[in-house]
């Protein structure tokens, strides 16, 4: 078949370990470890309510109890979900619902908001918490952080060394808890609707009440072959089975029976993996108190297929030669990449609905239908081919924040803008100054990005204006809110929809101190920059004098402080300070201009 062909051809490279994590159910955990009163009954998270009189209030992470929301308020009902909790998924809450409708389908839910500071979601206790969790999956390899709650582990090294070091009985013995995905000849994937809940499909062995992360005994003792007919009246179904743990089934169980002899390396390789998998989930457990669900297979695509599998709480091995049978029958919109409209041009003209279809579609069709480069593509991803390397952490490239400000939010004065504009920056001026700790360099570009229907040339009504950035929120506020002026300057009845401002062009505070002449050169800079007060980027001319008198008072003052610097030294400055002038008799310039 083409799928064994495609997979000899990548087993003749070097092997490779890949994992996928994900937190399950990740906000709620989170919820949890900082109120435990809520384990064990229907949580959800919900969104605030940005429309809420007297504007949105700052609530603690901390104090969760004051974020529970009365249910009896008349805005209750419009809260919409961001997480749900398993509790709740069983009552078939899901994601993206309204409060409203999740309180009747779950008359015990506890439904918490999430913390909010400055007029917006506060996510910080969500990103410390994934933090923590991206810190012990580092100890197993390269990790790449996939988003706050996923990240991708390159196990190879760590894999190939648990063999030597451990040694294979050993793997097998703790790794053998995990699913085998295709091992069966049963349809193995998973929808995206019962994804999207959280569980897997098919049916239900047992629940893991002993064995497996998280709780105690042997599951390697468990075997499906031990599950009989019940000689009792069946009991009423449990709403909760499917979203626990389950034992792996019988094909699962099977395949971790076999002789060594009967292993390849690439298998046994797939088993330390799970096996160290294994031992930093149970370290999530026991350290943070998280579980997650996991995917090991031989590349990125199918380990992040394979990790959703059998949530919550469990592990997923897919070897090479199964991994025909997972993707024969998957839906196309089940790879990542072809879920939109690439996946839906090739159904349509194709004709097709499986991965499985796709990967026996002449390649000469597929180039018809998308072009050369892309059909290539394409018939890689087919046939579970993925040559994607787990990246490293790499440092961000630009630091952003931003708001939607739909229907009736939209801004429509400067005054609104300049408040909105204040809370952005004082959050911006937090997370570039922590970058700045963490990574030793400074940004240079602040860029300021606004939505609105009024802006016409472009396809989706955003703009950006860019200006060099200078140190201090109220002079990030100040500098994007003068960049905002100069759009609207000669418009009328403007509204603005979404506004977003972010820090870029970053320099390395290291300073090089091999070079003479760079050394001369920048302390030129230095003293150049110390004598020069700090000033708007945007010129004076730049302003509509009928805009900006419509601003308040004290902001034209903030504004014209900015735009005439010469004008205020000279009479003293708000403060009276003396007027900066450039010294004439500098030995440092004068040895680069003589």
């Amino acid at each position: 078949s083409p799928f064994a062909a495609a997979m000899s051809s990548g087993a003749a490279g070097a092997a490779r370990v890949i994992a996928h994590l994900d937190l399950d159910a990740f906000y709620v955990q989170v919820e949890r470890t900082l109120d435990p009163s809520l384990h064990g009954c229907p949580v959800a998270v919900v969104q605030y309510n940005p429309f809420e009189q007297g504007g949105v209030k700052s609530m603690s992470a901390q104090d969760v109890r004051a974020r529970v929301l009365d249910r009896g308020a008349k805005d209750f009902e419009n809260h919409s979900l961001i997480a749900v909790s398993y509790e709740a998924r069983a009552c078939n809450v899901k994601r993206q619902m309204r409060a409203g409708e999740a309180a009747r389908l779950a008359p015990e839910c506890v439904f918490v908001q999430v913390p909010t500071r400055r007029s917006k979601a506060d996510l910080t206790s969500y990103r410390d918490a994934g933090a923590k969790v991206a810190q012990v999956l580092a100890c197993g390899g390269v990790i790449e952080r996939a988003s706050i709650d996923e990240a991708y582990l390159d196990l190879t090294l760590s894999a190939n060394a648990a063999l030597e070091e451990v040694g294979f009985e050993e793997v097998v013995a703790r790794a053998r808890r995990s699913h085998v995905a295709g091992a069966s000849e049963a349809p193995a994937f998973v929808s995206k609707a019962n994804l999207r809940a959280g569980s897997a499909d098919g049916v239900v062995i047992a629940p893991a009440t002993d064995g497996g992360v998280g709780g105690g005994g042997d599951a390697q003792e468990a075997s499906v072959a031990t599950v009989s007919e019940p000689s009792e009246p069946a009991a009423a179904p449990d709403p909760m089975a499917k979203f626990r743990p389950r034992l792996p089934d019988e094909a699962s169980v099977a395949w971790w029976d076999r002789e060594e002899h009967e292993w390849r390396e690439e298998e046994k390789l797939l088993a330390a993996g799970a096996y160290i998998c294994e031992g930093l989930r149970k370290r999530c457990v026991d350290e943070l108190g998280y579980t997650l669900s996991a995917g090991i297979a031989p590349n990125k695509m199918l380990a992040k297929l394979t990790s959703g599998m059998n949530k919550p709480n469990s592990q997923t091995v897919l070897c090479p030669d199964h991994t025909e049978n997972l993707l024969r029958d998957l839906p196309i919109d089940r790879i990542r990449g072809l879920g939109a409209k690439l996946g839906r041009e090739l159904a349509e003209a194709l004709d097709v609905k499986t991965i499985g279809e796709l990967a026996v579609t002449p390649i000469r069709k597929l180039e018809h239908v998308v072009g050369e480069e892309k059909a290539q593509w394409v018939r890689k991803v087919s046939l579970g081919l993925d040559d994607d390397p787990v990246k490293a952490r790499e440092m961000p490239k630009s630091i952003g924040t931003g708001k939607t400000f739909r229907g009736a939010l939209a801004l429509k004065s400067l005054e609104a803008v300049k408040y909105r504009l204040t809370e952005l920056a004082a959050e911006l001026n937090d997370r570039v100054e922590a970058d700045e700790v963490e990574w030793d360099r400074t940004a240079k570009l602040l860029t300021l990005g606004l939505s609105s229907p009024d802006e016409r040339g472009t396809s989706n009504g955003y703009c950006s204006r860019s200006c060099a950035l200078r140190a201090g929120a109220a002079e990030k506020a100040q500098d994007a809110l003068a960049l905002v002026s100069k759009w609207a300057s000669g418009r009328s009845n403007w509204s603005i929809t979404g506004l977003s401002i972010s820090a870029s062009n970053f320099v390395s505070n290291e300073k090089d101190c091999g070079d003479v002449v760079e050394m001369f050169k920048n302390a030129a800079e230095r003293a150049t920059t110390t004598a020069t007060p700090a000033v708007s980027p945007i010129k004076a001319d730049q302003i509509d004098k009928s805009v900006l008198a419509e601003l308040p008072e004290e902001i034209q003052r903030e504004i014209r402080a900015s735009l005439f610097p010469k004008a205020n030294a000279a009479a003293g400055g708000t403060g009276g300070g003396p007027s900066f002038k450039k010294a004439k008799n500098n030995p440092i310039t004068n040895y680069f201009t003589a």
